[in-house]
């Protein structure tokens, strides 16, 4: 754990914040940072992959099965995946662990030490794991909550058609950009590695987590490299799209890829689930996220979905493309009040500070209320 103010007074409320993810380190998130070091008695929770070392077996493996996610036929990719299970099992088993009993664990340690009352900060992804670890007598904060779905492909489908709605795509954006794909993959300068199709979508996906800053350098890079590509002319460098979908594949390097993402596939697919498959035999939701969660299928699930008494805010946008629908967080959390905030994309600094202030009168013994004043 991380204490952003240097120690607990264990005679007042503790905030237990779960940052989210998964797969991110919460230290190194500049808006959530900032956030929390407002809160003078809090601890911040990290997956084991922060603290502890991803042995190069299963890097290896890894880094194999995301290069198949962004080159390979589907084929290939599948045959990726009982590597990657088989080379990362010690650490699978951690992050397992981790989601289904960490925040309970530190729940319980600190009632031990008698401290008066737990309050849960829970932002995306960790809202699934305060779902098993928050109990009647506590009282927690959720931010644009993540909670698992029916299934991978229920939840793939439903991001994908909300990217339209939120990066406001019209039908002749939407053309542009399989225009494109038809095109892919292609050589850019500057790249060590073709850009594929799967990149393309990687980049849409990342677009919808800031939408107001992304959708016009989406849709002006995709028309000058679909121009460009059309007229055989050599392509330009296209700074925007390759990043994003670097960031969201988390790749670096040239087929390196970012250790957290044993933390994002150990906490994601035990809770999600297996894929069902449409009638083809393939799912039917976009190339990135159809591809990129192959590997839950061969990853132990959970059984159950817990539902949590404890009372909280639920802060959060409707028009969020990877928040959880509210009916689906309110299933799972029955005593929120809900605090709707405007504005598009996902864990927005308007969102994270106002539940950094919901929390911070809690710790300080207000009563429950979650009025954005």
């Amino acid at each position: 754990m991380f204490l952003p103010s240097g120690r607990l007074d264990l005679t007042r409320p503790v905030v237990v914040i779960d940052d989210g993810g998964p797969g991110l380190d919460p230290l190194a998130q500049a808006a959530a940072s900032s956030a929390y070091a407002g809160l003078p008695n809090a601890a911040v929770v990290m997956e084991p992959w922060v603290l502890g070392a991803v042995r190069s077996p299963c890097q290896s493996a890894l880094d194999r099965y995301l290069t198949a996610v962004r080159e390979g036929p589907v084929r290939e990719v599948r045959a990726r995946v009982l590597p990657v299970v088989d080379g990362c099992g010690p650490e699978l088993a951690a992050e397992r662990e981790f989601v289904t009993h960490g925040l309970a664990r530190v729940r319980a340690g600190l009632r031990g030490l008698e401290v008066p009352r737990v309050v849960f900060l829970g932002t995306s992804f960790g809202a699934e794991r305060v779902a098993r670890a928050a109990l009647p007598a506590d009282r927690m904060v959720l931010v644009a909550p993540y909670v698992a779905g029916d299934s991978l492909d229920s939840d793939a489908i439903r991001r994908a058609a909300r990217a339209v709605g939120v990066l406001g795509l019209s039908a002749s954006d939407q053309r542009l950009i399989r225009s494109l794909s038809r095109h892919l993959p292609v050589r850019l300068p500057g790249r060590s590695v073709l850009f594929t199709a799967t990149d393309l979508d990687a980049a849409v996906t990342a677009a919808t987590y800031d939408p107001a800053a992304s959708r016009r350098t989406l849709l002006n890079e995709v028309r000058a490299l679909r121009d460009e590509l059309t007229r055989g002319r050599r392509p330009g460098q296209l700074p925007w799209l390759t990043k994003a979908a670097d960031y969201i594949e988390g790749r670096y390097g040239r087929e390196s890829y970012f250790r957290g993402l044993i933390g994002y596939f150990g906490n994601y697919c035990p809770v999600q689930g297996r894929r069902p498959s449409s009638a083809n035999g393939e799912p039917t939701s976009s190339r990135f996220l159809r591809r990129f969660h192959l590997l839950c299928d061969e990853v132990p699930g959970l059984v159950g979905k817990p539902v949590s008494r404890a009372r909280g805010c639920l802060v959060a946008s409707v028009h969020d493309p990877v928040a959880s629908p509210l009916a689906r967080v309110r299933r799972r959390f029955p005593r929120v009040v809900t605090a709707e905030v405007p504005g598009r994309g996902h864990a927005t600094r308007t969102e994270v500070e106002l539940g950094a202030r919901l929390a911070f009168r809690l710790e300080a013994g207000s009563s429950l209320s979650c009025a954005s004043q």
